[in-house]
């Protein structure tokens, strides 16, 4: 929608950098991306989209007053579906930092449906004493701030060709990720479909040959072509599609638990979701289970961050236990997801 792409080429961030960007975009209501101007706008909407690929998109005019009307319209308070609000760049909404925090963003994310905001910020050293300046700090206490380095080339010796080969087959495969997700916006489903798939196949190549680096991409990929597949119907074959994003993400949680155990409690939603599509509850409901657990621990250790994919992760096994006839146990799984959104926001 903004006609922002991902790098064809050149220097790389680090997979750690993206995971933790995917997992902060996913779990907290608000998200600063700090990172080299040329950058971090571009990053930070693309993997919002792919995080969230179904998620209604407002982009407000610049301006405080903008914000102000965007709080309080109708239509985001009363629309039911996650909406991620694009703030774009919030270097000058420091200046506003006080009145943003006290009337926009609680009325935002107070709104009793998912909702996400997202701005970039560049030179946060600059903007006053300490790392992030005073204005930061206002609204770093909101919300999550997520580094982005400034890619440097490699000084090591000239790639080969099978190197230069996999970076073009990686660039080509984020960029069809991008343009499945373009397509999908503009109700071109199918074709949505086709690209992840095609995505999909080249991240399953650089994985066999390069598994510590490319297993992440792969799982994301699997992921949005899963939701894509039972976007359309689909079911077995979405089903399918999470089976196999569970497991990798269960390996790179072993490894990197900090990093990746968000993206296997989130995964674990969505692979109890399909078997719920199929008519597998008791499957289902072992995915379920196990995602309220993942994110129990989450929230234990970071409260304000996870709060809210707990209450979803609830949620969803409510719906899997009322399908198996367990009421109760239904009604005590939404009562307790309700009081997570009740909870105020630290």
């Amino acid at each position: 929608m903004l006609g922002l792409r991902p790098m064809a080429s050149g220097p790389r961030l680090p997979r750690r950098e993206l995971a933790e960007l995917d997992s902060a975009v996913r779990s907290a209501a608000f998200v600063l991306v700090a990172g080299p101007a040329t950058l971090s706008p571009q990053l930070a909407y693309t993997r919002t989209r792919l995080v969230f690929p179904d998620a209604r998109l407002v982009l407000p005019r610049n301006g405080m007053e903008s914000l102000r009307v965007l709080a309080v319209h109708p239509a985001i308070l009363n629309v039911s579906d996650r909406i991620v609000v694009w703030l774009g760049d919030c270097n000058e909404l420091f200046a506003y930092a006080a009145a943003f925090v006290a009337s926009v963003l609680p009325r935002l994310t107070g709104r009793g449906q998912p909702t996400t905001l997202i701005g970039t910020v560049t030179n946060l050293e600059a903007e006053g004493a300490g790392e992030f300046g005073p204005h930061v700090s206002v609204l770093l206490g909101q919300g999550t701030v997520v580094r982005i380095s400034e890619p440097v080339e490699s000084e090591a010796s000239p790639e080969t060709e099978s190197q230069a080969k996999r970076r073009d087959t990686e660039a080509t495969a984020f960029e069809q990720l991008a343009e499945a997700e373009r397509l999908s916006v503009a109700g071109q489903y199918d074709e949505a479909r086709r690209a992840t798939e095609a995505a999909v196949a080249a991240f399953r190549r650089l994985a066999a040959d390069d598994p510590g680096h490319y297993e992440p991409a792969l799982a994301e990929a699997m992921g949005a072509l899963s939701v894509r597949l039972a976007h359309l119907g689909q079911t077995n074959e979405a089903l399918a599609a999470a089976q196999e994003t569970v497991p990798i993400y269960r390996r790179l949680a072993a490894t990197e638990p900090a990093v990746y155990r968000p993206e296997l409690a989130y995964s674990l939603i969505s692979l109890g979701n399909r078997y719920s599509e199929v008519g597998r509850a008791g499957e289902a409901l072992g995915a379920a289970e196990e995602a309220v657990a993942v994110y129990r621990e989450l929230a234990a250790a970071s409260p304000d961050r996870y709060r809210p994919g707990l209450a979803q992760s609830l949620t969803n096994l409510a719906d899997v236990l009322a399908a198996l006839g367990q009421h109760a146990d239904a009604d005590a799984a939404r009562y307790e997801a309700a009081e997570f959104h009740q909870e105020p926001d630290a």
